[in-house]
């Protein structure tokens, strides 16, 4: 069921953003967790059962998880703590600027889904503030697909914005709704006349290259 975001207020999304990197911070810690268990067991069975090989790179994943979970917990944090000073208000506006935004075009969306929100002038996935983008800040959008075992399990939209950050919105998988992302991909590229459509190799330059610093 799409989140009925109509009552926003500038306080409620700070306390979003806050909540959802406090989240971050406990599914990192629970990872590092998992993480020494598994290096504990790739030494176990490198000195014990002679399983050298296996253990080794069950240490070595292990390791590069928990270091880069400790970096994750770094971002959280920070985020968690002064959230008013995320990238999302310094790229487009204040907190109350932005919740007036989202909680008057929501009540008529364009597209609402349970993972993507779409409205007149922006795109959002639902319940993360901080992957909202104004269509007339993209630099790029393609579509994406996502397999597992050869079977198709994910469809996606794709959005460059002109600060060179990317984020992924969750589309239907059924084939009567391919037509939805065809014409999200249209109206973003109307609203914005500097934004390429399709991946390629070009269109990921042409974006990294057009792609400004966040203030």
């Amino acid at each position: 069921m799409s989140k009925n975001y109509s009552a926003l207020s500038g306080a409620e999304l700070i306390s979003g953003i806050r909540k959802r990197h406090r989240r971050g911070v406990v599914v990192c810690i629970l990872l590092i967790v998992f993480c020494a268990g598994l290096m504990i067991g790739g030494l176990y069975g490198a000195i014990h059962e002679k399983s050298m090989f296996i253990g080794i790179a069950a240490v070595a994943l292990g390791g590069l998880i928990a270091w880069h979970s400790l970096g994750e917990i770094g971002r959280h944090n920070k985020i968690a703590a002064e959230p008013e000073n995320c990238a999302l208000f310094r790229k487009y506006g204040s907190p109350e600027t932005i919740a007036a935004r989202i909680a008057e075009e929501s009540a008529e969306p364009v597209l609402s889904e349970k993972g993507t929100l779409l409205c007149r002038s922006f795109i959002m996935k639902q319940n993360d503030f901080e992957s909202y983008v104004p269509l007339d800040q993209a630099l790029l959008v393609y579509r994406k697909e996502h397999r597992t075992n050869g079977i198709k399990d994910g469809v996606y939209l794709v959005v460059h914005d002109v600060f060179g950050e990317k984020f992924e919105y969750p589309f239907k998988l059924r084939k009567k709704f391919e037509a939805d992302m065809q014409t999200v991909m249209a109206d973003i590229a109307n609203r914005s006349q500097q934004c390429a459509v399709g991946y390629s190799q070009q269109n990921l330059q042409y974006a990294k290259a057009q792609a400004k610093q966040i203030p």
